[in-house]
């Protein structure tokens, strides 16, 4: 036992030069799309000297989200000072450096939840296979394509540290709940409680879909803590109790529930589609997420993916009601399971719950692949759960351990190298992703800036009649033109 701490900070080394080495080629690559409006040309965010009153008019010029995201602001603003003015490259290795924290983090949690779990199911009680299991988690996440727009686009920070800050609070918190059933409530036991909802707090101040972490705490109890203190005292209590309990709950949680969507319902009024229209939408975009975990082909993913055709009913296109179906069933699964596999339960959980915010009936655009940053982490870690219950063999798993690694690897180094310079990042945008509006815009920009007028044209006119409606391209057009 005395050596796996050792052989564990080999692997994280390594682990840590394979993350820096897929990214490195995006380090030289440009600010892009939202980096402009929120950090270029933010004017706050140039701190000349560290005094409270420019750090603090830098943390709170974030336009993003009610609550302006401060500590991601703040990041930025501390990168331009340090980097004395707006290096690509430092806001970019400064990102792949929060992405090897939140694997860390990452592996630090999994392995909690498998030791929690290895006392009440079959799995093996043995560190170095739990060990396994985290690292092999941590690792398959750290270095999987869908998370490159989290890293080499620069303004994606906010979510990374609200996925770093969120993995820090249930970490925390888990801490604090087994001293708590293992020993006694207690001082050391009280605050870790308190530092698990201050880095909730920093969470939400980076991003604010972090308010889902209570969720996943709640998840994580539900599936793992349901006989320890202070649950235990349900079993006490009456049936009469318990049904004006559960009535409470969910009256509560209806009137939660209604408001939120009366909220939301204003924000309709500037985008192309319904509430109604993006909530069956979703449907398939939750399943186009997971199909591009799983099949991670390197022309499904994009920068944009406003080419997604909306659903307009359970039938058009058909694919909204068998996604749906799709939807019911795994969750289904996760629920008959929770009892055999929980974690394959909490895995599946996870990742919906961390879609409840970006991926529902929120007035957003259609589909964004950072989104599944913090969501990403719940397929992985179910995926897993199923694989060590499975009758295959040390070999055999170390071997599709190893492969799956160094495909995922491979198309993160193929993508990071098509975003190391503005041209050929939005040209691929395009042949990824022919029907989008916004990667022919982009490109024509990006053309434009090169000196290739005939390519930016063409560009901006394939963008206007992707998206007819839309007035900006039409100004650019004849700006283009103008040149």
């Amino acid at each position: 036992m005395t050596h796996l701490p050792l052989k564990t900070l080999l692997l994280f080394i390594a682990l840590y030069g394979l993350i820096l080495g897929i990214y490195s080629p995006g380090i030289s690559g440009p600010f892009i799309f939202d980096d402009i409006t929120s950090i270029t040309t933010n004017t706050a965010l140039k701190v000349t000297d560290l005094n409270l009153i420019d750090l603090t008019t830098a943390a709170l010029s974030g336009e993003a989200g009610p609550l302006k995201r401060p500590i991601a602001m703040l990041s930025f603003a501390l990168n331009y000072y340090f980097a004395d003015g707006y290096s690509e490259s430092h806001f970019k290795i400064t990102n792949i450096l929060i992405q090897c924290l939140n694997t860390t983090l990452v592996f630090i949690l999994s392995l909690q939840l498998y030791k929690i779990s290895a006392s009440k199911t079959s799995y093996s009680t043995n560190l170095k296979h739990a060990s396994a299991f985290a690292f092999i988690i941590s690792s398959l996440w750290a270095v999987h394509p869908i998370n490159l727009t989290s890293v080499l686009y620069v303004v994606q920070r906010m979510t990374a540290l609200s996925t770093l800050f969120s993995l820090g609070s249930i970490t925390l918190y888990l801490s604090a709940r087994n001293r708590w059933i293992h020993q006694s409530f207690s001082w050391p036991v009280a605050g870790l409680f308190f530092a698990s909802i201050i880095s909730l707090l920093f969470a939400l101040l980076s991003k604010e879909n972090a308010v889902l972490i209570p969720l996943i705490i709640l998840l994580i109890e539900l599936v793992l803590y349901t006989h320890e203190k202070p649950w235990s005292f349900i079993k006490k209590l009456s049936k009469e109790q318990r049904l004006v309990g559960i009535i409470g709950i969910l009256s509560v949680s209806t009137l939660m529930l209604l408001w939120t969507i009366d909220y939301a319902a204003s924000g309709f009024n500037s985008r192309s589609f319904t509430m109604l229209e993006r909530v069956l939408t979703e449907s398939r975009v939750l399943c186009l997420y997971i199909a591009m975990i799983f099949i991670p082909r390197i022309n499904s993913f994009g920068l944009f993916h406003d080419d997604i055709a909306l659903s307009t009913s359970l039938l058009s296109p058909w694919t909204t009601i068998t996604s749906i179906a799709f939807i019911l069933g795994l969750l289904t699964a996760a629920f008959y399971y929770r009892k055999k596999n929980p974690l394959f339960a909490l895995g599946i959980g996870w990742f919906f719950i961390g879609h409840l915010l970006e991926s529902t009936f929120f007035s957003l655009e259609i589909a964004h692949e950072h989104r599944n940053h913090f969501p990403s982490i719940g397929i992985i870690f179910a995926s897993i759960a199923l694989l060590q219950k499975s009758t295959f063999n040390t070999n055999k798993l170390l071997a599709l351990f190893i492969t799956a690694l160094l495909i995922l690897s491979s198309i993160t180094f193929l993508r990071s190298t098509q975003w190391s310079n503005r041209y050929d990042q939005a040209l691929y945008e395009t042949l990824h992703h022919p029907d989008s509006a916004a990667a022919h815009a982009t490109f024509s920009s990006a053309a434009g800036a090169a000196g290739k007028y005939k390519e930016a044209t063409e560009a901006i006119k394939k963008a206007m009649l992707l998206s007819p409606n839309e007035t900006g391209f039409a100004f650019y057009y004849q700006h283009t033109l103008s040149i």
